[in-house]
């Protein structure tokens, strides 16, 4: 057993890469009993723990090495990525489950050719895409493509992880869920449908609810990238950005540890459907409504129910934890191309009014349900500053480009844009966020 440690600390030590010398003792032995080597992130985070001068020290004493790098979740991914794998982070994790693309891939032709106003629009893409950290663009109109570029370090098969725009197939397959009969009221408190959110907040709140991000629950934390800030009290070492917090691989403990409602700062609770607040929790108690106990497991319905209708033409892939849950917050990977895609079949479903129950689901998805008032919260707890409004899953009323654009946004700058009114889209990949003001208007000026 002790060499298997040993091999895992090896392992994890080539991983992260050769760094700097961090001042300290050899070892620090967390409460929670893993054994942390010097020069790694988790032993920069580490506050409470006790110094050991040996790895061997710290095994015999019933320390164990945390995972190496690969084994992590998608909310720790930050603390190891570096530039394009950020993104393009696939080989970091075990728990990878394929989705398998169409028979039949949607066509996404090149334009044959483009007029004066497009040719001007490409040439500020070029100019955003030279000047910022832009991985892809994609830009589409009337169903063709008229502009497509890649960062030198990926390419079109390269599967590019989302973030929060994972957040959206969420929603979309609570949609395919629900109008397959599956999920008959969506006004329903979420524990009615899984018993395992009984005793939190999320499962005190309705489908509908936790779709607005309304459910209650412990506000979001932009330092924390929509997880809450400060971990419980009796869990001190559980907080988002400890890679090592036992949540991570169990994502029913995060959505228990986060149980409790909001608290206000008069000490009342927030009650469900009370505020809109961006919480990753809310999107991943969905992935216990859309998919459990009498339904398929949620990357199951999502291949089944939803993915079909997209006609994508690579393989993706959702991120589960150890039991099998995914990890629908921020966990998806697609090529660009099926991201289009994605965008391309949200676009259909708006253009073309049917008045079937999913059709009906995108429209309220996609259309102010709930507005943004997160910024009286205060600075950490505003998230989506750029948007006014939210639907399910998705941001709506760009300060930009308010009228009938909407769009599925993730961390570190990826972004989809659509506006099914003027059969508009743009897809970007980024490395960092500091530029979306430049895409807002990129966007917004293409009318």
């Amino acid at each position: 057993m002790k060499f298997v440690y040993v091999s895992l600390g090896i392992c994890f030590s080539i991983a992260l890469g050769a760094q700097a010398q961090v001042p300290g003792p050899e070892i620090k032995k967390t409460q929670d009993g893993y054994c942390l080597l010097r020069n790694t992130p988790a032993y920069a985070l580490a506050t409470q723990f006790t110094p050991l001068p040996s790895l061997g020290e710290c095994l015999q004493s019933g320390g164990v090495l945390p995972q190496p790098p690969e084994g992590i979740q998608p909310y720790a991914l930050p603390v190891y990525c570096r530039g394009v794998d950020c993104v393009d982070s696939l080989s970091k994790f075990k728990t990878v489950y394929p989705i398998q693309p169409s028979g039949r891939p949607r066509l996404l032709p090149m334009a044959s050719s483009l007029s004066f106003k497009q040719r001007a629009l490409l040439q500020n893409a070029n100019r955003i895409f030279d000047t910022n950290p832009t991985l892809a663009i994609l830009l589409v109109e009337k169903g063709e493509v008229i502009f497509e570029r890649y960062h030198p370090q990926i390419g079109p098969k390269t599967p590019l992880l989302g973030y929060s725009m994972s957040k959206s197939l969420t929603a979309l397959t609570v949609g395919r869920v629900h109008c397959s009969g599956l999920l008959p009221d969506l006004d329903r408190k979420a524990k009615s449908y899984d018993d395992r959110l009984a005793g939190t907040q999320y499962g005190e709140a309705t489908v509908r609810q936790l779709l607005m991000m309304a459910s209650g629950a412990t506000r979001g934390s932009a330092k924390r990238g929509g997880s809450p800030l400060n971990p419980p009290a009796h869990q001190p070492n559980a907080f988002f950005g400890n890679p090592w917090y036992a949540g991570y691989a169990d994502v029913q403990k995060q959505l228990h540890d986060y149980g409790p409602p909001q608290k206000k700062p008069d000490h009342s609770l927030v009650t469900a459907g009370e505020e809109f607040s961006y919480k990753n929790l809310d999107t991943q108690a969905l992935a216990f409504v859309a998919g459990g106990q009498d339904r398929p497991e949620f990357s199951r319905s999502f291949s089944t129910l939803f993915w079909p209708s997209v006609q994508a033409e690579d393989v993706a892939y959702w991120i589960h934890d150890k039991k099998g849950i995914t990890h629908t917050p921020g966990s998806f990977h697609a090529t660009l191309r099926d991201w289009a895609r994605i965008g391309l079949h949200i676009m259909d479903e708006r253009r073309t009014p049917t008045g079937d129950c999913y059709n009906r689901f995108v429209e309220k998805a996609s259309t102010t349900q709930i507005q943004n008032q997160s910024k009286s919260f205060g600075d950490d707890l505003w998230l989506g500053r750029s948007w006014k409004g939210y639907g399910y899953q998705i941001w709506t009323e760009n300060f930009e480009d308010p009228r009938g654009t909407f769009y599925l946004g993730g961390g570190r700058g990826q972004r989809i844009a659509i506006n099914p009114e003027r059969q508009q889209m743009m897809v970007v990949f980024s490395l960092e966020e500091n530029y979306m003001d430049r895409l807002y208007q990129l966007f917004a000026s293409w009318k």
